[in-house]
């Protein structure tokens, strides 16, 4: 971990910051924009990250009083455990002054989580700043896993406005393990493949579809990520070769004072073939 991401792999995807929570947006790319990178290493059973963050007006609030809101900093979340039925998320608070974290005390690995895991380097070039993180992960770091990450970058300008970007669209991530996206643990240059699907519902009713729907590896548990449907209920997302039940988080759903049942009279899965789409039953 030196800052310098020039020997990050070349095909090492980079996600965009593109998800903005705030009603406060930036006023271009040059204002606020970046994208993140991630990697992994199972000889020290760590997750790495690398952020590439532009940001035109650059604030460090150094005093005593410092605040998340009153400077420019990055806030990492992680649910390593990422259960299906729930686990605990642990966030880390990370600049130069303030370096706060939360912790769900019920779960066994977030609740241990420290600054004695993570191991980070920071650089600034012009308008551009890098962040290289080392995230000691254990046993929680298993090829075929999935885990739970997001993130929150806080943007702080001079003129007092004050906003904040995501990866994924859940609020209070801090400690809300639903709220994070899913990462799965891959073998290198592993070929994907497609599920895409459409939800709806078995009467003609005027309420709002559920917002995601959740994947899950028949033969690996382990393995189940969540994805969001269009307006018109679509959905489209890579995962790894295997079959899959498609179902949704909870077996009820709540639109105001109306309680509505989701769970399915048979369970629905679909096999997804690599470099292949494949269509699932309607849920």
């Amino acid at each position: 971990i030196d800052e310098n991401l020039s020997d990050w792999p070349q095909q090492s995807v980079k996600y965009m910051n593109e998800t903005h929570m705030s009603n406060t947006r930036p006023a271009n790319e040059s204002d606020f924009s970046g994208f993140f990178q991630l990697g992994y290493r199972l000889d020290n059973q760590s997750l790495y990250l690398a952020f590439s963050i532009t940001d035109s007006d650059f604030i460090e609030d150094t005093s005593a009083n410092v605040r998340f809101d009153s400077q420019d900093g990055l806030e990492l979340c992680l649910d390593a455990r990422h259960l299906a039925s729930g686990s605990g998320v642990a966030s880390f608070m990370y600049s130069k002054k303030l370096r706060n974290t939360n912790h769900a005390f019920y779960d066994p690995f977030a609740s241990n989580a420290s600054w004695k895991i993570m191991e980070v380097a920071t650089r600034h070039e012009g308008n551009t700043r890098f962040y290289e993180w080392r995230i000691i992960l254990g046993s929680e770091l298993v090829v075929g896993k999935s885990i739970g990450f997001d993130f929150m970058l806080f943007d702080k300008d001079t003129d007092g406005s004050f906003s904040f970007t995501g990866w994924g669209n859940g609020g209070s991530k801090y400690r809300n393990p639903y709220a994070l996206g899913d990462v799965i643990i891959l073998p290198a240059n592993e070929k994907l493949a497609t599920v895409a699907g459409n939800v709806a519902w078995d009467q003609p009713i005027n309420t709002k579809l559920p917002e995601q729907v959740r994947l899950t590896a028949v033969n690996n548990p382990k393995l189940w990520i969540e994805t969001e449907l269009d307006s018109l209920g679509n959905y489209s997302v890579e995962v790894p070769a295997g079959k899959y039940e498609v179902s949704f988080r909870h077996a009820y759903l709540q639109r105001d004072n109306k309680v509505y049942a989701t769970a399915q009279k048979q369970p629905i899965t679909v096999h997804a073939r690599a470099g292949q789409k494949a269509a699932a039953s309607k849920l």
